[in-house]
């Protein structure tokens, strides 16, 4: 351009007056290239000045008009214009000058741009110039939809190039969510006369064009219905009728016929039934075409188009599954194209979706992939740094550029990944965790892109960027640089005790825990004040418990500080959306863990005064944070004694979580949308109802609300919002389960497809695997290819669909028998509501302070104390037994004294508990001064709906048959179980006999069993399961927790089986498995055993003597067999009882009896000549040690609850297995 002007002016200056007259038209063209060749550049600088160009301070405001402005931009280009009237224009140069300066009034959003058009309209009708006429009518209607710098054709996205890591734009992800494209009754009628002009001047590009930018219409209008709603259905049909066309006229314009194949792509994935594999296939053939055919930008763009696309689908619309579906079909374009660092966008962004669910797996395995992927991006970014020719001034400027570039990449992917791998809950995350801070310590260290931000000698353009930063945040970029490697290092030191917190309690040791957060307490006492200093600190106060700590740090914290010292330019409206939101939800974070409500009510006033429609939308950010937000602000109102606020927010917020549950199709997902803080919307709905009814308002008032549930009373509205936030995947998998025997064939597939793409996903997630391990992994993975899991569908929807139908109260009551009480509790920080149902109702309720960290800390110690426990008689164990007996009063005085009058005319009790207590010995519970279940049956569930569900499962009156599973202790000593290390369990093998023997039936040899064998044996006929095998729980992935057979079977491998059994019982050793510390480990094991089809199961919590379950198990179904009209729960606690009871006469008597039925049994298998094992292969030396055991008899503490209240009945306890008709 400055060869070209130079070239023009030395032309001009040395032509004679002669020579510059006649060759004024060489002239006229030069220039006229000239202003061809400036016009780009002049149209985004014009766009500076349109209405919606996101505000700062380049803006421009010298009050020009339009046509001066661009005078003073364009002045070749408007010099032409005015020596030009389109009422004298006749050739195509002018008419083209005159479109060029029509697209300057429209990057501008002139007042103008309609006169000026209609004129250039009328002059191509006056030359007969169907063809101009039409491009008039076309820009016509795009401006009528979208802004200058987006367009109808991708939806008014705005496809920006961003190195950010997870593809935000600070710049423009607000302007872009508020120009979202409108179905413009005017802009249609344009392009329908567009098209009808491109018709009749035979334009097959023309028409192409038109219906490209309709099919965007079409398209963009079906999102804002729901997946259900058949408006969508066919607008999406016609959207697709469009772009069939579109591509038919394109014809052999490539570039657009790749741009209608990616819109093909989109609409097929917004349909929700689509073949993704197929999808993902064809987004990597426009990356390849893009990348053979040298035409990389169009290729890159559609790339981003499709990143934008999917976080609008999120952010906006709450839809998981088109929006990971969109970033699938980004990250193959992109990666085809070998677009690396928007590769890297897409797959990231997959990485935010999950972990936003809390799908840990998934989180995992795409986290794990980003840091494999990491250094080529790097290295990528690298090699356009040392490619840039710094000889040159736009190749200093270039490199620069680069640097800066390179530098947002590593730091935006760090404070994301930080987080992430600081909350995943899998294995190994503290030691990945510190892997990733070495390396990114490394760069920030030792990066040139670090350094160059941090150069001790600036140069003019240092000084003019580090301006710029004070301009718009207040502070040099190198205030900006420090602040920031401040802040890292004191959240690094508080992830990292974090998450040592949170190893200590699952591992049941709370002391520990508590020092790793006092010592990073002292330790960040020691930095300097500064934002993150505090915050943390009060973050860390309230992990453990201490609000009066939390609350001196928040009363020395000032509200400028509160926000970050950036109070006063909010209030001003300066940068609130770059940085507003996040600093608003910490300051109502840190009130709450402080309870200081005074404040936090001043905190949501500054909110509201800076931003009024704070609570009700979010743009540029993710609807977890709003709804998040909305429960936050929610609660201060309850507490600060607004609770009609409250309950508006609340209510939104719960709108928006069902939302995003019902629109995910991956069942992984849907366990983990209530997980993240969000069960908090609930259980504050609870709390707002429960202080309505004290305060006896009418019921009334909540008709004008949309809360879905029928007119009931105050205390009912509480038990049915209490239930929402309670087992829903189990919901979702009782209603499935009994869908599929409607379907059986075709819902069966889709189980097992979703059963095998869950069972890969928490594999991946495994980082130290065994042979065994690798093996399925290589199977799973061809598999999945095979079958086309990727698939996600309605139908998937369907089999997996919670049907949000409201259970009625009256419903859930009539399911409750008349000898039965449940007790529904619920803690949180702020304390904990109980309730006390019958089938009369809700006969009382109570809200008390007890938070679930003072619940937790009594229930740890005594679940420790019960893992250290003997069960024999000695000192040390009476002082456990009586430490015990202290804190098992502690607890009762929670759970049970409120209701003691009620418990006392019950012969059932139900616990329906939250965390901590979600895997508590209930039975050992205390009342007047006795264990519990001697008062009366004791079993859980994990909510009174699924009570409902489950007691809805009748089955005929029938005599009980049991299928046993053991594993021989026979063999070689150096087989599998020597090999993998199995406790040797002799009385697990006598145990199998004596249940087998008093059901007519003989143990199954476990040890050789295949997965797919023992599967069949669960879909068998047999009413009761018993497995009395080894088993294992993994904390980190709660689905991979198994049972020992000829190969471990999972938890995940039970989720696409239908059982018919009624109970099944795990009476080995799952050591840990119910751990009130462990998080939702034996919620998920409970919601897939559950969801099998069974009515209930028991397991241990407790790794148990199995000398004691053998007594025990055998006492247990020595109730079912003679009684068969007996429920579980009341067998079981005859059992209890029975064994409580036992002394060293009664545990003689009942040894020879075994001893008895082992001869006997023994003598009858020596007779045959059958090949099934006998007692002694079972257990070698059984008679040998059950004699010996006699022996240690006198030793044995019958009492001690480590031997009868390890054993939990989960699900229905009121089974019968025979019944009246």
């Amino acid at each position: 351009m400055a060869e070209l002007n130079q070239n023009i002016q030395k032309y001009c200056s040395s032509a004679t007056e002669e020579e510059a007259a006649n060759n004024q038209a060489d002239f006229n063209i030069c220039m006229y290239f000239t202003a061809l060749l400036q016009f780009p550049q002049q149209l985004r600088f014009l766009a500076l000045r349109h209405s919606c160009y996101p505000a700062g301070s380049w803006k421009p405001n010298d009050d020009k008009t339009p046509e001066e402005a661009i005078a003073s931009v364009a002045p070749h280009l408007s010099s032409f214009v005015q020596r030009a009237p389109l009422d004298e224009v006749t050739g195509v140069a002018s008419l083209y000058s005159h479109r060029l300066y029509i697209e300057l009034h429209y990057a501008m959003g002139s007042p103008s741009l309609q006169m000026l058009l209609s004129k250039l309209f009328h002059t191509h009708e006056r030359l007969s110039d169907k063809n101009g006429m039409a491009n008039c009518k076309l820009i016509e209607g795009d401006s009528l939809c979208s802004p200058p710098f987006t367009s109808p054709v991708i939806q008014n996205l705005i496809p920006i190039p961003t190195c950010h890591a997870c593809g935000d734009s600070t710049i423009w992800d607000g302007p872009e969510a508020n120009i979202l494209l409108k179905n413009s009754e005017d802009a249609f009628r344009c392009y329908q006369e567009a098209l009808e002009l491109f018709e009749a001047s035979n334009s097959p590009r023309g028409q192409a064009a038109v219906h490209l930018r309709l099919a965007g219409i079409k398209h963009a209008k079906s999102c804002t219905y729901d997946f259900t709603d058949t408006e969508r259905s066919t607008l999406l049909q016609k959207a697709s009728e469009h772009l069939d066309k579109s591509l038919v006229l394109f014809d052999l314009d490539e570039s657009n016929v790749q741009i209608v194949k990616a819109s093909q792509i989109l609409i097929e994935i917004s349909k929700g039934q689509t073949n993704m594999a197929e999808q993902r296939k064809r987004a990597g053939e426009i990356g390849k075409w893009g990348r053979e055919c040298r035409n990389e930008l169009v290729s890159y763009h559609i790339g981003m188009v499709m990143i934008r696309f999917a976080r609008r689908e999120w952010g906006k619309y709450s839809r998981f599954d088109t929006a990971n579906a969109c970033y699938e079909c980004a990250y193959e374009c992109c990666a085809q194209l070998g677009a690396l660092v928007p590769a890297f966008i897409a797959l990231f962004c997959r990485v935010g979706l999950q972990n936003e669910m809390s799908n840990i797996a998934a989180t995992a395995v795409l986290v794990d992939q980003c840091l494999i992927m990491f250094d080529s991006v790097v290295e990528s970014l690298n090699e356009r740094i040392r490619v840039a020719n710094t000889e040159t001034p736009i190749g200093k400027v270039d490199r620069q550029h680069m640097l800066t570039r390179k530098y947002e990449f590593i730091s935006t992917f760090n404070h994301s990944v930080t987080h992430i791998l600081a909350n995943r809950e899998s294995l190994d995350n503290l030691e990945n965790y510190r892997k990733w801070q070495e390396k990114f310590r490394w760069y920030e260290q030792s990066d040139e892109s670090f350094a160059f931000l941090r150069r001790e000698a600036p140069d003019e353009q240092d000084t003019r960027r580090s301006d710029i930063a004070k301009q718009i945040f207040g502070q040099s970029l190198d205030d900006i640089l420090d602040v920031f490697a401040l802040g890292n290092a004191i959240s690094d030191k508080f992830w990292t005790a974090d998450m040592e917190y949170n190893q200590a309690i699952t591992d049941g040791n709370l002391d520990s825990a508590e020092t790793s957060m006092h010592e990073f307490i002292r330790t960040a006492q020691r930095y300097e004040r500064t934002y993150t200093q505090y915050m943390f600190q009060i973050i860390a106060y309230g992990r453990i418990g201490e609000v009066s700590k939390a609350r001196e740090v928040l009363d020395s914290v000032t509200d400028s500080e509160l926000f970050n010292d950036k109070l006063e330019e909010f209030l001003a409206g300066r940068n609130i959306d770059m940085f507003f939101p996040s600093l608003a939800n910490n300051a109502i974070v840190v009130c709450m863990i402080a309870m200081d409500w005074e404040r936090g009510l001043r905190v949501l006033d500054l909110i509201l005064k800076i931003r009024p429609n704070c609570f009700d939308e979010s743009p540029g950010e993710t609807p977890i944070d709003l709804s998040i937000r909305q429960v936050n602000a929610a609660t201060v109102y309850f507490k600060g004694s607004h609770p009609e606020t409250a309950f508006q927010l609340l209510l939104k917020a719960r709108s928006l979580i069902e939302l995003r549950r019902n629109q995910a199709s991956d069942a992984d997902v849907k366990v983990g949308v209530l997980s993240k803080g969000l069960v908090e919307t609930f259980l504050q709905l609870v709390a707002v109802c429960l202080r309505c009814a004290k305060l006896n308002l009418p019921t009334s008032i909540l008709n004008s609300y949309d809360h879905g549930h029928p007119q009931v009373t105050w205390e009912e509205h509480a038990l049915l919002f209490m239930e929402e936030a309670r087992a829903r995947s189990l919901i979702d998998a009782l209603l499935s389960s009994a869908e599929q025997q409607s379907n059986e064939k075709k819902k069966k597939r889709m189980s097992e497809s979703i059963y095998k793409r869950r069972a890969l996903t928490h594999l991946q997630s495994i980082h130290k695997r065994t042979v065994e391990q690798h093996k399925e992994l290589e199977e799973l993975t061809k598999e999945v290819e095979r079958l086309d899991i990727g698939t996600w569908s309605s139908s998937a929807n369907d089999l997996m669909d919670t049907m949000n139908s409201t259970i009625s109260p009256s419903d859930l009551f009539g399911y409750i028998k008349d000898d039965v009480v449940v007790i529904e509790a619920s803690f949180n920080r702020f304390g904990c509501i109980l309730m006390a149902i019958t089938n009369k109702g809700i006969q009382e309720y109570e809200s008390n302070p007890i938070r679930d960290v003072d619940i937790r800390k009594w229930a740890m110690e005594l679940m420790q104390i019960m893992r250290d426990m003997s069960g024999l008689h000695e000192p040390e164990e009476e002082a456990r037994k009586s430490r015990m007996e202290e804190l098992s009063k502690y607890i009762s005085g929670v759970l049970v004294t409120p209701f003691a009058a009620i418990i006392r005319e019950k012969s059932h009790i139900i616990f329906s508990l939250s965390q901590p207590l979600t895997a508590f010995p209930v039975s050992a519970l205390v009342f007047d001064g006795k264990p519990l279940v001697l008062h009366a049956a004791v079993s859980q569930t994990p909510s009174l709906t699924a009570l409902y569900h489950l007691s809805r499962r009748r089955a005929e009156s029938a005599v009980p048959t049991v299928s046993v599973f053991t594993k021989a202790l026979s063999g070689d000593p150096q087989g599998t179980d020597r090999a993998n290390e199995e406790t040797f369990l002799p009385m697990a093998g006598v145990e199998a006999i004596s249940i087998s023997n008093m059901f007519s039936t003989w143990p199954i040899e476990a040890s050789n069993l295949s997965r797919a064998q023992f599967r069949d044996y669960i879909q068998g006929q047999t009413s009761i399961l018993h497995i009395g095998t080894h088993g294992t729980v993994n904390h980190g992935s709660p689905l991979l927790s198994s049972i020992s057979i000829g190969e471990d079977f999972r938890v995940i491998d039970m989720s696409p089986i239908q059982s018919r059994a009624n109970l099944i019982v795990f009476a080995a050793c799952l050591s840990g498995l119910g751990r009130a510390t462990a998080g939702n480990d034996v919620l998920g094991f409970t919601h897939v055993v559950l969801g099998t089809g069974c009515q209930a199961y028991i397991g241990t919590l407790f790794e148990v003597s199995d000398f004691a379950s053998m007594v025990l198990m055998t006492l247990f179904y020595r109730q079912i067999k003679e009684t068969p009209s007996l429920s579980l729960a009341e067998a079981l606690r005859n059992a209890q009882v029975e064994f409580m009871h036992f002394d060293t006469e009664q545990a003689t008597a009942f040894l020879d009896r075994l001893l008895e039925a082992w001869d006997a049994i023994s003598s009858e298998m020596s007779a045959s000549t059958g090949a099934v094992k006998s007692p002694e292969e079972f257990v070698p030396d059984g008679r040998y040690l059950l004699t010996l055991q006699k022996m240690m008899l006198p030793q044995i503490d019958w009492t001690s609850p480590i031997f009868w209240a390890s054993f939990a009945l989960m699900g229905y306890g009121d089974f019968c297995f025979s019944h009246p008709d």
